[in-house]
């Protein structure tokens, strides 16, 4: 594990992400193809509705609190 961000999908939700491989994957990466399917379906005003990868559905290991160009990350939020 790396300084990159990386999620999985929880246990009980993964049919519901068919886009996404079995296990840990940059954040990125798997936001990005979520967020290609929420837009095909719904639309670019679905995507600010809140965070594509939520933390209901998603666990998260890795990565720096602060992004490039020192903007706060998930790590951070709530946290200022």
């Amino acid at each position: 594990m790396g300084l990159s961000r990386e999620a999985r999908v929880r246990s009980g939700f993964g049919h519901l992400y068919p886009e996404l491989r079995f296990g840990w994957e940059a954040a990125e990466e798997a936001a990005r193809r979520l967020a290609d399917r929420i837009v095909s379906r719904q639309g670019y005003a679905a995507l600010l509705k809140g965070r594509v990868l939520s933390e209901e559905h998603f666990e998260f290991r890795g990565g720096s609190s602060l992004r490039p160009g020192g903007r706060l990350s998930r790590m951070c939020d709530g946290r200022r």
